[in-house]
């Protein structure tokens, strides 16, 4: 299990019928008409026509934290944070290769399952994972075994480190920390200071009454791969999308058999 720190103590929180979180503290949280949020008193939101993540920029002084583009399949393409352009090679869901334009950066050795990383190599050198059963990185070392970096989360995924500094993004349930303060879960982005995800869920009464809630509060006990539902049952959520809940994920797929007893259509 994940080295686990504590939440820090909250004064209020306010909810609007439509389970949008409009208050927290004393953040102002707004909306769009899709449900995407907009804005959180930190940052500002700006999202696509297929209501990804577009950009985020802060709310004062408007200087932009990150800004994000999608391949056909909604998988994403490139991140630029803060001012540094990681493109993404892929083999199914998974990322395999970090990129720099066409220069290779990074490579990823992955297993059959979703989020399966096993070693990251860069110009630094290879570095091994150490997860536990819900594919949180605990710690990274190195081709001697030596751990050089270590993480600590809070039990809905707010993330620090010690040890040496890592340019390694896949952390809480093996999802991508960009450092923008959200957490990359495929069909959606994730922000584990309140536990919520920034917009709806594509899938919707698919995955519950709350279209923003992230598996179900018991992050201790499942994870949420694609951002589409949760209780962890990630081949129920993936066969809803895919047989035409949302747009992404619609596109021409092929037959990935990863988990054990279990094969489903995913996009390549």
């Amino acid at each position: 299990m994940a080295r686990t720190g504590l939440l820090l103590a909250l004064s209020s929180a306010t909810y609007n019928a439509n389970n949008q979180l409009t208050q927290w503290g004393t953040a102002n949280l707004t909306y769009d008409l899709n449900g995407n949020l907009t804005g959180d008193g930190v940052n500002n939101y700006s999202w696509d026509a297929r209501n990804q993540l577009a950009s985020i920029t802060a709310a004062s002084g408007g200087s932009t934290i990150g800004t994000f583009q999608y391949d056909a399949f909604g998988r994403r393409a490139n991140k630029t944070v803060p001012g540094t352009t990681t493109g993404f090679l892929y083999d199914g869901v998974n990322a395999v290769q970090e990129l720099s334009g066409s220069t290779p950066t990074a490579n990823l050795l992955t297993g059959l399952g979703v989020d399966e990383v096993f070693t990251r190599t860069d110009s630094v050198g290879t570095r091994t994972f150490l997860a536990d059963a819900l594919g949180t990185t605990l710690a990274l070392t190195d081709s001697n075994g030596a751990v050089q970096t270590q993480y600590t989360y809070e039990p809905f995924g707010s993330t620090n480190f010690s040890g040496t500094a890592s340019n390694n993004s896949f952390q809480f349930t093996g999802r991508e920390n960009d450092g923008t303060g959200v957490y990359y879960y495929r069909a959606r982005y994730y922000d584990p200071s309140i536990g919520r995800f920034l917009s709806e869920d594509p899938i919707a009464f698919n995955a519950g009454l709350n279209f923003y809630g992230y598996v179900n509060d018991n992050p201790l006990n499942f994870a949420d791969p694609t951002g589409l539902y949760g209780k962890g049952d990630f081949w129920k959520a993936w066969s809803h999308y895919c047989d035409g809940s949302g747009t992404p994920w619609s596109a021409p797929s092929v037959q990935l058999t990863g988990v054990p007893h279990k094969t489903t259509s995913i996009p390549r």
